[in-house]
């Protein structure tokens, strides 16, 4: 597991079959605006950029450009993906992880999101 950065605006978390991914603040609400409406926005990702229905954030650091590729492959496989939101006890309260997954969650801890289009570009 790569270390923990309050600073960086992306924080990647590695398993088997899952990526995590632990987002500043502000760039959490960016995205949250467009997940909380009425309709499920398209989410499109390229190796550098993330798009989410209005909303756009460019990666810059070589670690999030390799854990995005990362992420591009885990979502290419052709088993579902399944996204939602987990918590963990490592990282600082109120800490969300957006976690996208090949396995179901356990209903009694995970809270899985609606469907979301996905592009990969």
């Amino acid at each position: 597991m790569e270390s923990f950065d309050e600073n960086s605006e992306i924080n990647w978390l590695r398993a088997d079959d899952q990526i995590g991914l632990v987002l500043a603040d502000e760039v959490r609400r960016l995205f949250y605006r467009e997940l909380l409406g009425d309709e499920s926005p398209t989410l499109r990702l390229s190796e550098t950029h993330v798009e989410l229905g209005d909303s756009s954030y460019t990666l810059e650091e070589q670690r999030d450009i390799e854990g995005m590729g990362e992420l591009m492959a885990l979502l290419r496989r052709d088993e579902p993906t399944h996204l939602y939101l987990t918590y963990h006890l490592l990282y600082p309260q109120g800490t969300r992880i957006l976690t996208f997954s090949k396995k179901s969650p356990l209903p009694i801890i995970y809270r899985e999101m609606r469907p979301l289009r996905v592009v990969v570009l």
